[in-house]
């Protein structure tokens, strides 16, 4: 499958900031299951080029400055990415689970924190729903989708982006990253290393209301990773893409940042996903045209009595925005 993939954030403020750093995680990766063949990046206000690295999972990240006063910033992303099958199927892996000790790559996803805690909440839960039982990967999974589902209920504006699985256990909603962090503590629980996946679903018909999405893979020896997605309750497919692993969520968000100013944010985002094959029969996918954003050497005279306390804008600010738009789905 070749798609093509748009994403766009809008930071607003309400007032002139004069620094900005921001760290972003938006460029789907090239592995065994899918190859990037395009990728184009550019931010408004125009400053230095962002520059990119790889974190230690191998994800790439672009981060960028801005020095100068400005009350917006715009970030736009196209990449054209071709899909493959995603190896086995964890809903028909019939490995015994605990067959063989982890090595010292997949040993770091048997860990809590963060989001994902080890507490009585989630132990009960890992008992009740049976998954200590479950001899092979496939049991395993179906025991966890039949629990989700007659358990937990897809809402959104319930949870945050740092809520942790004992708030999820206890308000019985979340959207796909809660989920997520849910499936990823139970299966840690059973002994089974797994890891967190950001990245894009492609959903036929809805190329213009994708959003952000996220799902989880657990290791077993003999396949290597098995992609889930606990919030449609299928294997990941095709039609997910993949940006970053992670151990959680706090690893591999699309965006996080600080700034300097006197200013509240608030953000934006735009994804547009659609299949090449068809491509010609459907109109020119969106394109940014406010980049040339303007940008002040010196503090607007307005602004002259506030600079002596400026306000800092945290990375949580930003990363609230964010989880807002991955609950879309």
């Amino acid at each position: 499958m070749l798609l093509e993939i748009e994403h766009t954030l809008r930071f607003k403020y309400d007032g002139y900031i004069h620094e900005s750093h921001v760290e972003l995680r938006m460029q789907p990766r090239s592995n065994q299951t899918q190859s990037l063949h395009e990728w184009h990046l550019e931010v408004g206000p125009r400053t230095r080029p962002a520059r990119w690295d790889e974190d230690w999972l191998g994800n790439i990240f672009h981060w960028f400055a801005i020095a100068d006063w400005h009350d917006r910033i715009e970030v736009f992303c196209n990449s054209v990415v071709e899909t493959n099958d995603k190896g086995q199927p964890g809903s028909t892996c019939n490995e015994p689970i605990l067959g063989q000790s982890p090595g010292m790559r997949e040993f770091e996803f048997l860990g809590f924190g963060g989001p994902v805690l080890r507490t009585p909440l989630l132990e009960q839960a890992h008992a009740l729903s049976g998954l200590a039982e479950a001899k092979t990967v496939s049991e395993w999974l179906g025991r966890l989708t039949s629990y989700l589902q007659g358990n937990f209920t897809y809402m959104s504006s319930v949870t945050r982006f740092d809520s942790n699985t004992d708030e999820v256990l206890e308000k019985r909603v979340g959207v796909c990253q809660d989920f997520a962090h849910l499936s990823i503590g139970l299966a840690r629980l059973s002994g089974i290393p797994a890891r967190y996946v950001n990245g894009y679903l492609f959903q036929e018909g809805r190329e213009e209301a994708a959003e952000s999405h996220a799902w989880f893979e657990l290791w077993d020896p003999t396949h290597g990773w098995l992609a889930y997605d606990p919030t449609h309750h299928v294997d990941a497919k095709q039609n997910h893409v993949v940006v970053a692993y992670g151990r959680s969520y706090d690893d591999v968000p699309p965006n996080r940042g600080i700034y300097a100013g006197n200013a509240s944010e608030s953000l934006e985002t735009e994804v547009f996903i659609r299949s090449l094959e068809a491509r010609a029969h459907r109109a020119p996918m969106m394109r940014s045209d406010a980049l040339d954003l303007p940008l002040y050497p010196d503090a607007p005279a307005e602004l002259a009595r506030d600079h002596e306390h400026p306000h800092h804008g945290s990375i949580d600010e930003q990363q609230q925005q964010q989880q807002q738009q991955q609950q879309q789905q």
